[in-house]
């Protein structure tokens, strides 16, 4: 024991238990190939923007909620039948407040997301892909239909 130890020893009897324990836990988290199980994360893009979050359950399964609604729902997972909820873990009500709720996930850990292609949008992009530019079409407000380009007199 350094002299650091042996100091903190002295002032506080239970470092000695404090550090073994602590030395435990990094051992555990570093053997699950750096998650902890039963942990919520905040997650990180490589501009170390908060993306959104992440829980892992008992069975090591990681699920990403990159919505703040999807933050707000009851989950159980599927393998291991974990029930998990963000308000829950924080100590919220549902009806805390935003300032609550941010101040609360703040103090979640970081975790990096996987670098790679983002999911899939949830929307249909209807912008035309041609790189042609932006064009107007006259449109006769009178004729077919409201905002249709089509149609004649």
């Amino acid at each position: 024991m350094n002299i650091f130890g042996k100091l903190a020893s002295a002032l506080d009897p239970e470092y000695k238990a404090k550090t073994t324990e602590a030395n435990a836990i990094r051992l555990q988290h570093q053997s699950q190939g750096g998650i902890l199980k039963n942990q919520w994360y905040r997650l990180s893009n490589l501009s170390n923007n908060i993306v959104g979050l992440s829980f892992v359950c008992d069975c090591a399964r990681e699920v990403q909620l990159l919505n703040l609604f999807e933050w707000l729902r009851d989950y159980e997972c599927p393998q291991c039948k974990t029930k998990f909820s963000l308000l829950k873990a924080l100590g919220l009500a549902p009806e805390a407040t935003s300032a609550e709720l941010a101040a609360k996930v703040a103090t979640l850990p970081i975790r990096p997301r996987a670098a790679g292609t983002p999911p899939p949008p949830r929307f249909l992009d209807t912008w035309a892909s041609k790189d042609e530019g932006v064009g107007y079409e006259q449109h006769d407000p009178g004729s077919v239909g409201f905002g249709v380009g089509f149609g004649g007199k």
